[in-house]
């Protein structure tokens, strides 16, 4: 590991340990799985209905009345399905090439943000061994 890696780490617990607490939250998950996933999925769809355009008209308790929505679905509907808490907020842009047929940007919060490094992190490292 060079120096870069470690001050990464140490600015990462300085500002709050944010993207070492979300590693270590992916990797329990991994291996033992998800044991509040049915209250993470609850959350998010209520966060979905109470927030957004596009969603306001479903049963957040009803998993099976939500759509099955692709990347044309949401560049169509891009404006109705941002949340209204994160409107005037700073947020980051991801993008993908296309290389599946349609170039895609989605925002994401600083805690998104956050939570994308710690995947990267965690799929580089961990899971490099099962490649070979």
């Amino acid at each position: 590991m060079n120096w870069r890696w470690y001050l990464f780490w140490i600015k990462d617990f300085v500002t709050g340990g944010e993207i070492y607490n979300a590693y270590k939250d992916i990797k329990q998950s991994y291996y033992e799985g998800n044991k509040n996933l049915h209250d993470d999925i609850s959350k998010l769809l209520k966060h979905a209905v109470k927030t957004t355009k596009y969603y306001e008209k479903y049963n957040y308790n009803d998993i099976n009345n939500f759509p099955v929505i692709n990347k044309q679905i949401i560049i169509e509907n891009y404006e109705n399905i941002k949340s209204s808490m994160y409107v005037n907020k700073k947020m980051h842009k991801m993008s993908t090439s296309g290389s599946t047929g349609i170039p895609f940007t989605v925002i994401q919060d600083i805690n998104k943000r956050k939570r994308v490094i710690a995947e990267i992190l965690f799929f580089r490292k961990d899971m490099r061994l099962y490649i070979w």
